[in-house]
């Protein structure tokens, strides 16, 4: 009996060494693998650890992507940066060897200026990190979009009330809740509104925003009545540090860049379409993003 039980345990002990050994092969294979070693686990294993070895793989893929997308902003923030910082040092040290006052305050004001533009930038390289490369999702409500939009362009009215711009909002259909971000939705607006009046707003201009509902989408509608935007750039001005006048307005070409990302993240689209008046933005968000 004592034979028995013995040859059992050995048997027993072989089998579960057996049945372990791929699983401790996979052990082994992502305990050797270096932190920017992400490639796919490419070995045979039995079919019932393949789901486990897919998931794996797809997280792999998943943090490739988003390492990437952060190398990326990485090396755009440096270049982007480079040149401001450089120029606001030269600036200073200009300053220092002013030879009067006079000289030194139109200096000092230089460097002011080429500060608040390098801040802009920083907060834009950082509005579209935020928005890049992560999942916005957890971050959803229903959101009253009318109430946000509105209370966005009521402030940014009253402003421009004292350079004769008109600013016309409208809402068509029967307004339905969004499911958002409501912080990236004001984000957005924020960026379209600043993009009119840096590149399409005159004194004396017309700005006309327009919410439009259907019974999937919202359409939102941002009109100016600009010198517009040629065929050939409509979709070019989406990219990133893309500005269709280089010499024009002290923008940092982020703006539509973070419209559209925050625009696809809500499961959307962002376009510049033809209008007889200036440029026309329509941003088209589903009511419940799949």
């Amino acid at each position: 009996m004592g034979t028995i039980i013995l040859s059992a345990a050995v048997i027993l002990w072989f089998g579960i060494k057996l049945g372990l050994k791929p699983l401790l092969d996979l052990q082994n294979a992502i305990s050797l693998r270096t932190p920017d070693d992400l490639r796919p686990i490419r070995r045979w294993i039995p079919i019932e650890l393949r789901p486990l070895v897919q998931t794996t793989n797809s997280l792999f893929e998943r943090l490739a992507k988003a390492f990437e997308i952060r190398s990326a902003f990485i090396s755009d923030a440096a270049h982007q940066l480079r040149n401001p910082i450089a120029s606001i040092v030269t600036q200073a040290e200009a300053a220092v060897s002013s030879p009067d006052e006079i000289t030194l305050r139109k200096r000092v004001d230089s460097i002011a200026r080429s500060a608040r533009a390098t801040g802009r930038l920083t907060n834009q390289l950082l509005s579209l990190e935020r928005v890049r490369g992560r999942s916005l999702r957890a971050l959803f409500e229903q959101a009253d979009i009318v109430a946000l939009i509105s209370a966005r362009i009521r402030s940014f009215a009253e402003v421009q009330l004292l350079n004769d711009i008109a600013v016309g909002f409208a809402v068509e259909g029967a307004p339905k809740p969004v499911l958002c971000d409501p912080v990236m939705i004001e984000e957005m607006m924020a960026n379209l509104l600043d993009n009119a009046l840096r590149y399409g707003l005159r004194e004396g201009g017309e700005l006309a925003v327009m919410l439009s509902f259907s019974e999937e989408e919202v359409a939102i509608v941002v009109e100016d009545d600009g010198p517009g935007i040629k065929e050939e750039l409509r979709e070019r001005v989406f990219d990133r540090f893309f500005r269709a006048d280089l010499d024009f307005g002290d923008g940092c070409g982020l703006g539509l860049a973070i419209v559209a990302d925050i625009a696809e993240a809500h499961g959307g689209s962002a376009r510049c379409v033809l209008s007889p008046k200036g440029a026309r933005f329509e941003i088209r968000l589903p009511l419940e993003p799949h």
